[in-house]
């Protein structure tokens, strides 16, 4: 009886030991993220929908497999400043721009020629996004409309959209995938394009790549 309730008594010791061994500091991996601008929302200890899209970008940004999660590679590469080297433009301006990156499925905020802040996107599947040098034309700040295609026929609700080349936008979606998955358009977390409304005005370069 003695072995029985002293096998127990390690067992429940040992569970206990690995489950504090494996929590992780989230605080500390969103003022990482923060760091290097995947606005990963506020510092609150919370694994919530702003980080995971955070960690989904930096995983896409430097080239991790992309599980949404603080895996153990994902926090090894933030705990590391060697692993997370400066991510560069294509493209400096004296003001900013917009890039977005097709094969990472990333967008980058550039001002003055440095990245301020990395975001995760889903664009055209199918290489429907248009590429090269674009400018944005047109906000609507009116919330959730419709898009309409090519062809004229509706194509799904958009939130906030930021005209930048005929039927094409970069808008607020509620799915945004890991991969290519639109008909053309560029979608980012509705509580994103808040930000993107912020920050560009008519006339604002969009560079595709």
């Amino acid at each position: 009886m003695k072995i029985i309730v002293t096998l127990i008594v390690l067992l429940i010791f040992l569970t206990a030991f690995t489950a504090s061994a494996e929590e992780v500091d989230i605080s500390f991996y969103q003022r990482r993220l923060t760091q290097l601008g995947f606005k990963p929302g506020p510092v609150d200890g919370i694994f919530g929908p702003l980080t995971r899209d955070a960690v989904i970008a930096f995983q896409k940004a430097y080239r991790l497999e992309v599980s949404g999660e603080l895996d153990q590679e994902t926090r090894v590469s933030l705990e590391i400043p060697a692993a997370t080297e400066k991510i560069t433009p294509e493209k400096e301006t004296d003001g900013l721009h917009i890039e977005i990156d097709i094969e990472k499925q990333i967008l980058l905020i550039v001002e003055r020629g440095e990245v301020k802040s990395i975001l995760h996107v889903s664009t055209g599947r199918e290489d429907r996004t248009p590429t090269g040098l674009f400018h944005i034309y047109e906000k609507v700040d009116s919330g959730w409309v419709t898009a309409i295609g090519r062809d004229g026929r509706p194509q799904g609700k958009m939130y906030m959209p930021l005209k930048f080349w005929g039927p094409y936008y970069i808008h607020g979606s509620r799915s945004v995938p890991e991969y290519p998955a639109s008909l053309g358009c560029v979608r980012i977390m509705p509580e994103r394009i808040y930000y993107l409304h912020e920050i560009t005005k008519i006339g604002t370069t969009v560079l595709i790549r």
